[in-house]
């Protein structure tokens, strides 16, 4: 139980410092069907950090 209220309190005090908020263009994309011999394809992804504290990005995985 001390935890939760612990967890409350640092939630609520974040939310009045501001944080990052990441926000990506769009979530997924659709490369349709790719044969091996078509070679390497690739989609930048663009996102924006709407918040108003910087963003700090550390890891990435792909799906």
């Amino acid at each position: 139980m001390k935890s939760v209220v612990i967890m409350i309190v640092i939630f609520s005090i974040s939310l009045l410092w501001g944080s990052p908020e990441f926000r990506p263009e769009e979530r997924v994309y659709d490369f349709g069907e790719i044969l091996e011999k078509d070679g390497v394809v690739e989609h930048t992804f663009h996102f924006r950090n709407t918040g108003d504290e910087p963003l700090k990005i550390i890891d990435v995985h792909a799906s």
